[in-house]
């Protein structure tokens, strides 16, 4: 029996609330090999449709790089967590709502720059290709189940969008490079692609789970991996 999304509902980041996130993330207080706006956008999406939960202990360094970030303030490392945490909820929420059935409540990837001011015949966009990179990195920490899943030729079918965006390889092949129009058409599949990845996963997902997935702890109060028993930005990596 499926059961309807909890009552509780996360309001989204405003366009003021993005733009302060940007700020952070592209100040000197996080690493340089940390992901972007787009790309933590996009590894937060895989991290909301799992099959498995993730504590923010094991994929908070993977998203923020090497090294613990180094923030001015702890007004600014509240800040910074705040927006992070609700930013994840309301994927967590959109992604559930199938978005030929409820459009505006699905979820809408985060892309940074305007696609409209590049050609669509340009062949060196890289429209999505942050957001693909991220998703494939959380992907990552899954174990198995993403591995298995995808030895099933439908399943790679599902994700071939995400792995075209990717433009991992330095020296592509010509003809698996896309142009800016294909990308636009293959971002503007992310929400129901989205939606289908957490069916697929969560289509009988429990009540109680349901609510467990957006109640876990906040990112900024999630232990060091290092074993210290300090809270993330706390620790003594910092």
């Amino acid at each position: 029996m499926r059961h309807e999304t909890p009552s509780y509902i996360p309001v989204p980041l405003d366009d003021d609330e993005i733009e302060t996130l940007l700020e952070i993330i592209y100040s000197p207080a996080l690493a340089d090999d940390s992901l972007t706006l787009e790309g933590m956008d996009g590894f937060l999406c895989a991290l909301a449709v799992n099959p498995v939960p993730i504590e923010p202990e094991v994929w908070l360094p993977h998203m923020l790089g090497s090294t613990a970030p180094d923030f001015e303030s702890e007004d600014v490392a509240d800040l910074f967590y705040d927006l992070i945490h609700r930013h994840w909820q309301s994927i967590v929420h959109a992604v559930r709502k199938d978005p030929e059935e409820e459009p505006l409540a699905s979820f809408a990837p985060l892309m940074e720059g305007d696609p409209d001011m590049v050609d669509d015949d340009d062949l060196e966009s890289d429209l999505g290709d942050n957001w693909a990179d991220g998703f494939l990195s959380a992907m990552v920490l899954s174990g198995n189940e993403w591995i298995e899943a995808m030895q099933d030729e439908d399943f790679m079918d599902l994700l071939s969008p995400i792995m075209m965006l990717d433009m991992e390889s330095e020296n592509p092949d010509p003809d698996d490079i896309i142009d800016h129009g294909r990308r636009r058409e293959l971002v503007s599949m992310l929400p129901l692609l989205a939606h289908v990845l957490w069916d697929y996963w969560h289509g009988d997902i429990t009540e109680g789970d349901e609510e467990a997935t957006l109640t876990i702890s906040r990112p900024h109060d999630a232990p060091c991996a290092c074993g210290s028993g300090k809270p993330y930005r706390k620790c003594c990596l910092n």
